[in-house]
């Protein structure tokens, strides 16, 4: 009796160490990946967000190059508008107003301008002298006419007061004294025969 306890209680127990080995192994198995749907529908979501990355890529290098196309267009097209103003210049159809810069005078030429009723630019032209405007005639000091000499005048213009012009002037008659002398010069002067001289 004791001999089958004891062979009872050996297969007991080895039967218990078994149990326990079986379970260690189970525990170092490493974990297999599960292959339900909810694993596949992670691989679709991650499929979806690289392909609309791809897209958005896509698009915005689209965009750059067609910004950039825009630019290199829109530069053509300066270029292309400065070179044929540069060889196309205004022909200018002036206005019928001038617009006086500087007035003439007598002394200095004067300017005006007309602006193009095209390109806005003003084409200008200078304006003639003006003929002076003779004043009276006014004797030169120390060059006065007297009976023994002629005199000088001058004219000068009114706006500018330059002398326009010199003349002499006529001698002055000599005036007599009882003497029969010019009282101003004191020459003799010539008798005149009257009625009661003259020879028969």
């Amino acid at each position: 009796m004791k001999t089958r306890k004891i062979i009872a209680y050996i297969l007991t127990v080895a039967a218990l160490l078994g149990l326990l080995a079986g379970c260690g192994k189970k525990d170092d198995q490493p974990s297999v990946p599960s292959t339900d749907g909810s694993n596949t529908a992670t691989k679709n979501t991650e499929s979806t967000k690289t392909t609309e990355s791809t897209k958005a890529t896509e698009t915005t290098k689209a965009t750059e190059v067609t910004e950039a196309t825009q630019a290199t267009e829109a530069t053509s097209a300066t270029e292309a508008t400065e070179t044929a103003t540069t060889e196309a210049p205004c022909i200018h159809i002036l206005g019928t107003k001038w617009t006086v810069t500087e007035k003439a005078t007598c002394t200095n030429e004067g300017s005006r301008y007309k602006t193009c009723t095209l390109c806005g630019d003003k084409v200008a032209e200078t304006i003639p002298m003006l003929e002076h405007e003779p004043g009276p005639w006014k004797q030169v000091k120390g060059k006065e006419a007297t009976c023994t000499k002629e005199g000088v005048q001058y004219q000068a213009c009114r706006q500018c007061e330059e002398i326009i012009i010199y003349i002499n002037t006529e001698k002055k008659p000599h005036t007599p004294d009882a003497t029969g002398k010019c009282k101003d010069c004191k020459e003799v002067l010539p008798t005149v025969p009257t009625e009661t001289n003259k020879t028969p």
